[in-house]
């Protein structure tokens, strides 16, 4: 009889060590955008499911904006002899890179992964410019730096014009978008 107290007790306590323990975990997270960049960070576990969460309702509606996006692409006047770039936009992904139970030993781990990328985008630049000290090598790259831009240009209007779409598909919660009007979705439907 008297060992209930006790066992009791000692539940409590344990699942009271259990949550103080969660609460100090860290991830240090890869982030990758719709234009494929990566990026780390540190999350909690709640930040991390949260992402998660709003990732996983994104990456459901992503076949169904990717279509209404070729569509409407096709009725711009700007775009309409142009196919959409769907090589433009992917899925946004998350991964778990590392757990810590010290913030800072997660943010020294983040900042050692963006340190990597950095030197690569470091390391690449100055093979440009060691290549832009030949003439002919210039006028070259000056001229795919060009088309690069031209490029670039086009497919951050095709990502901004998806995620406009993207975002109408997924906010219409209370049946409309931010702006009142009825989505899309449900007006293609009709």
């Amino acid at each position: 009889m008297r060992t209930w107290p006790i066992m009791i007790a000692i539940w409590l306590i344990t699942s009271m060590f259990g949550v103080l323990h969660a609460a100090e975990k860290y991830y240090v997270v890869k982030l990758t955008d719709r234009a494929k960049n990566n990026k780390y960070e540190v999350m909690t576990p709640d930040q991390l499911k949260q992402l998660e969460k709003q990732i996983q309702i994104e990456n459901r509606a992503f076949p169904k904006a990717l279509t209404i996006c070729q569509k409407e692409w096709k009725m711009r006047e700007e775009t309409k002899n142009k196919s959409f770039p769907a090589s433009a936009v992917s899925m946004r992904q998350v991964r778990k890179m590392s757990e810590y139970a010290e913030k800072e030993k997660a943010d020294e781990k983040a900042y050692s992964y963006t340190a990597r990328i950095a030197e690569k985008v470091a390391k690449e630049a100055e093979m440009l410019k060691a290549q832009k000290k030949d003439k002919v090598a210039k006028a070259r790259i000056e001229r795919e730096e060009r088309k690069d831009a031209e490029r670039n240009a086009y497919l951050n209007e095709a990502r901004l014009f998806f995620e406009k779409e993207l975002q109408e598909l997924i906010n219409p919660a209370t049946g409309t978008t931010e702006a009142g009007k009825e989505p899309k979705a449900a007006q293609k439907a009709k």
